[in-house]
């Protein structure tokens, strides 16, 4: 098994990649328009697929800056959890992030989650951890439109057993609900959604599926409204974050290199990197929408693409 993730490591990746790169460089294509969302695709070659490995065949450490440059790498965290709590106001969400505590742990806690985690033989310690992957696995299983039924195996329950754990979950984080239950309203309204920057995503399909019974569409779409509203607003903000930067950038040689979802890479000259590691964070965590919900990038520098 190790030598077949690694053989496909190095015919998918490795191999692909040097028959796209020209003269040591790689421009993949970049759309606006790639994704229903609204944030930028990456193709010919698709660096979004780009493996994360924490071991010594990290593909990403392959991407080096030009000589006498490094890169300046930032990364939102959890932009898309702090747009749904900015959007739904649940108390318990905004002031972890105000007060910049783990939002998982704090949905554990939150919910005592403990009482779900199944092992005997677990420590308090390891039944905590456990707990908060629990939370975890809700809190972005929600944001991405899934269902109990679509939840349960990375629970570690049963259907059942996952739908009343997020009945559970509902009825601690109330706004929640409600937040997913006016994206549907909207979308059976107007058969569309708006991001917070007001950019329209249609479901023209909707009143069909409907009107001819498709509820398992119907569902799906309804799943998604909400999902589109948060991924939708993530990525305006990421958008306008890069616009400020490609402006910004201009006096210190530097420029905006690759973008992947929420994190974004700058090649800058090496004797002004600290600089452009003070502006870049700045504007990565200006903050255009989400009132008193913080923004936070992990920023760093970095002599190859990695963490």
């Amino acid at each position: 098994l190790a030598y077949r993730e690694i053989y496909k490591l190095h015919s998918t990746y490795i191999v692909g990649l040097l028959e796209k790169q020209r003269k040591g460089i790689i421009h993949p294509s970049f759309r606006q328009h790639g994704t229903e969302t609204g944030r930028l695709s990456c193709s010919n070659p698709n660096l979004q697929q780009l493996p994360r490995r924490s071991d010594g065949f990290n593909i990403r450490k392959a991407f080096i800056p030009r000589e006498g440059h490094v890169f300046v790498i930032s990364d939102l965290s959890q932009i898309e959890l702090r747009v749904a709590a900015f959007l739904c106001k649940d108390p318990i969400l905004v002031r972890a992030f105000q007060e910049g505590k783990d939002v998982h742990q704090e949905t554990a806690d939150a919910l005592d989650m403990i009482r779900f985690v199944k092992g005997e033989n677990m420590t308090e310690a390891e039944k905590k951890k456990e707990a908060r992957g629990l939370a975890k696995t809700v809190n972005f299983g929600l944001l991405y439109s899934r269902s109990a039924y679509g939840m349960h195996k990375g629970l570690n329950m049963n259907p059942k057993e996952a739908e009343a754990f997020i009945e559970a979950y509902f009825a601690k984080f109330k706004n929640f609900k409600i937040l997913i239950e006016q994206a549907k309203n909207t979308l059976k309204k107007h058969y569309a959604i708006r991001t917070l920057f007001k950019r329209k995503r249609r479901f023209p399909g909707y009143p069909a599926a409907k009107k001819s019974g498709d509820w398992k569409e119907v569902a799906g779409m309804e799943r998604q409204a909400l999902n589109s509203i948060i991924q939708g607003s993530a990525a305006d903000i990421i958008k306008l974050q890069m616009r400020l930067m490609w402006e910004q950038l201009k006096p210190y040689d530097a420029h905006l290199l690759v973008t992947i979802h929420d994190e974004v890479i700058v090649e800058v000259p090496e004797a002004k990197a600290e600089e452009v590691l003070v502006l870049v964070k700045s504007i990565m965590e200006s903050n255009p929408k989400l009132g008193d919900v913080p923004l936070v990038a992990d920023s760093f520098i970095a002599n190859c693409w990695k963490k």
